[in-house]
Formats: C-alpha cells, sequence, structure tokens
C-alpha cells in the first residue's frame, strides 16, 4: 500500500514539473523537509496574473515551501506582463511594496495580489471667461448684427434673436484662437 502511494505522489510531482517547464515556468526542486523547518505557502490573486520570487526561485500560486526556522527570506511579486501591477501583500505579510523581507519564525502564509492599473483622473480645467453675455440688459454690447436680430423677451429672460437668414459677428476685439463658446438654443 506505502509503495502505491509513494509511486502516485512520484507521478504526480513528474506531471506537476513537466508541465510547469512546457510553461516556460522555472521550477525549483523541493527541499526535503526538515525537523527544524517551517513553511511559506504563498497565495496569488488572481493566480495567473503573477508570481513571487522567494530568495530567486519562482513560486506560483498555491505552492508551500519548507524555510529554516528563523530564516529571513527575500520575497519579490512580480507581474506576468504590464496590464497587470502588484497591489498589496495579505495574511501573514501587509505592505504594498513588491519587495518585502518576513522572517521565517513560523510557518506562514502570504497573498500577493494583482490589479490593472487605475489611470489617473484629468486634472480640472478652470476657464474664466474673458467675455461674458445674457443680454439680460436688453442689449447685445460687443455684436454687428444684419437688419432681423434683437434682444427680446422670452419669459424671464431675455434672448438674443435673428430671423430670415440675417447673420450677426461676434466684435469684442480680442484675437481668439482657442475658446469655448456655449449656447443655448432655442427653436
Amino acid at each position: 500500500m506505502n509503495r502505491t502511494i509513494m509511486w502516485a505522489t512520484a507521478l504526480t510531482m513528474v506531471f506537476l514539473f513537466s508541465t510547469a517547464c512546457e510553461l516556460g515556468i522555472e521550477v525549483s526542486t523541493p527541499i526535503p523537509q526538515t525537523p527544524d523547518d517551517v513553511e511559506l505557502s504563498v497565495l496569488i490573486v488572481p493566480p495567473d496574473r503573477g508570481y513571487v520570487e522567494i530568495d530567486g526561485s519562482i513560486i506560483t500560486s498555491g505552492i508551500a515551501v519548507p524555510i529554516n526556522h528563523g530564516k529571513l527570506v527575500n520575497l519579490v511579486a512580480k507581474p506576468i506582463d504590464t496590464d497587470w501591477q502588484f497591489a498589496r501583500w495579505e495574511r501573514d505579510m501587509s505592505g504594498t511594496s513588491p519587495g518585502e523581507t518576513l522572517v521565517m519564525d513560523e510557518s506562514k502564509v502570504v497573498r500577493a495580489v494583482f490589479a490593472v492599473p487605475t489611470p489617473l483622473p484629468a486634472a480640472p480645467v478652470s476657464i474664466t471667461p474673458e467675455y461674458r453675455e445674457d443680454f439680460e440688459d436688453g442689449l447685445a454690447q460687443g455684436w454687428q448684427s444684419e437688419a432681423g436680430w434683437s434682444v427680446v423677451q422670452d419669459g424671464n429672460n431675455n434672448v438674443f434673436q435673428g430671423r430670415n437668414h440675417s447673420w450677426t459677428t461676434f466684435t469684442q476685439g480680442h484675437a481668439w484662437n482657442d475658446y469655448v463658446l456655449r449656447f443655448r438654443v432655442k427653436l
């Protein structure tokens, strides 16, 4: 019975090792555990978006590594591609720096969380109008108009309106080349 379990375990390890090699993942041979060893279990979230290097060895999600009790271990979380970035450590380690050192004074579990970078919001733009006309004084100051344009009362507002294909031109003396116009049009 024990030989059957040992063969099944050996075949499973060979299968996992060969699959990892086919995927281009470098796998270090498991280190035999001694009575003074503790385990460092690594979880990656999401599992296919990053990996953790432990003292230079690549560790993928779900792997438990035996470490000598009391050893300082250097962990570096790295994304698989540039569409993702390291976000934070969880469980027995915290922080947002991808490179951390962990004292293995007992068995521990670390989770490296990766996320899609959040784009920075655009800076707010403040526009100070150089000229403003709401026609509330009943005049169209700064406008040169053909016959047919006038300021008229419409409800509680005064409006500047034109009729019969006539044109009006804004004549304030500015040479504007970068401007914003806001109109409310009633048809």
